[in-house]
């Protein structure tokens, strides 16, 4: 099953969202590759690659453009496809050809087979590497805090969704949310409810120090070592995604 972690703001949790997922369903048996479609290449450095070798060598950003197969890492708990500040190159070179939506799934078909689970950290927008990521998956998964400024952006992505699904690949679904950064406080609460009421919320991640320092070791391990809320919420999570398949 391919996975798109999606939202078109920064700093909603989503590769924290991709990592802990990956991890979790690696904990539970399953085969698992990362793909880092974000330029920035927040998930490959957090994986503990080295931004400067990676971008030198074959990367995803460098796949899309020669159109040639992934070199693919194998980690400890994943396998992963890195990114590199070229990925902002593919666009401007695919951009007025057809295929050129289709050319992430056209890499991904080739391994498709070798994975239980491929989930692709997307960038911050809504346009043409998105694009690539919605055409290859078969479900989306939306990260998103959990304040009103979370939500406001909701109705923009389900639009472009149902633009893939009618375009390009009828057959992808929304998994659900995860609302992340959750805590006591009235708006926090307000804004989960409202969320709960009105879409299929996969888990809630609170706002804890667990988080805050798995984010800065890059240490899923020692996250979910913790058992903190946190870490259970993204197995609960992790179940979720399982029953779909």
């Amino acid at each position: 099953m391919v996975i798109s972690i999606v939202n078109q703001k920064g700093g909603c949790g989503k590769t924290t969202s991709t990592m802990c997922l990956a991890y979790s369903l690696h904990q539970a048996g399953k085969k698992v590759l990362v793909i880092d479609l974000d330029a920035q290449a927040n998930l490959t450095e957090a994986v503990g690659l080295d931004l400067e070798e990676v971008s030198l060598g074959m990367n995803v950003a460098k796949s899309m453009l020669e159109e040639q197969s992934f070199k693919i890492y194998p980690m400890e708990w994943s396998d992963v496809v890195p990114s590199s500040i070229d990925l902002s190159m593919v666009p401007n070179k695919f951009m007025g050809r057809i295929d050129g939506f289709y050319l992430l799934r056209n890499l991904i078909d080739e391994v498709r087979d070798n994975y239980d689970y491929i989930l692709i950290d997307c960038p911050p927008s809504l346009e043409f590497l998105v694009s690539n990521a919605l055409n290859a998956s078969d479900g989306v998964i939306i990260p998103l805090q959990s304040k009103p400024l979370g939500i406001y952006g909701l109705n923009a992505i389900e639009s472009y969704i149902a633009s893939i699904q009618k375009s390009a690949n009828k057959n992808l679904k929304i998994l659900g949310l995860i609302t992340t950064m959750t805590d006591n406080t009235v708006i926090s609460r307000e804004v989960s409810e409202e969320l709960k009421n009105n879409y299929e919320v996969l888990g809630e991640i609170p706002r804890t120090v667990s988080v805050v320092e798995m984010t800065a070791t890059n240490d899923p391990k020692g996250f979910f070592d913790g058992k903190s809320k946190a870490a259970e919420a993204y197995n609960q999570i992790a179940k979720k995604v399982m029953a779909y398949g």
